[in-house]
């Protein structure tokens, strides 16, 4: 299963991961207060470096829990659009460090069931 992670919550970063079958990869950039002209050439970069299209993503994690107030809504926003567009679940990070960690069971909380039924 691939997720998608997005990490907006820093001002001056944004963090961009795909992790698949326990394999993380990343792209960030350095973005200054402008997460939102970021955030989908990050994940588009990712994608087409790694041969996967956005179909191939299963479920969309972002962290919410501290950070700037307007880059987790940012991130939210986009994580949302995409689980409503893709129809897959949305799920928001309970601890900063679990960005850096792989995907656990019961490590996520639900943020938004985006599935269309």
């Amino acid at each position: 299963i691939m997720k998608l992670i997005i990490d907006t919550r820093s001002n001056e970063k944004t963090i961009i991961a795909l992790v698949v079958d326990g394999k993380r990869m990343e792209e960030s950039l350095q973005t200054n207060h402008v997460h939102s002209q970021a955030v989908l050439p990050l994940i588009e970069k990712l994608l087409k470096e790694n041969n996967f299209s956005l179909k191939d993503i299963k479920q969309v994690e972002v962290p919410v829990d501290s950070g700037s107030y307007t880059g987790r809504r940012v991130g939210a926003a986009i994580a949302t659009t995409l689980g409503i567009l893709l129809n897959i679940p949305v799920n928001a990070m309970r601890s900063p460090a679990q960005i850096h960690i792989p995907y656990e069971k019961d490590t996520w909380t639900s943020l938004l069931s985006c599935t269309v039924t």
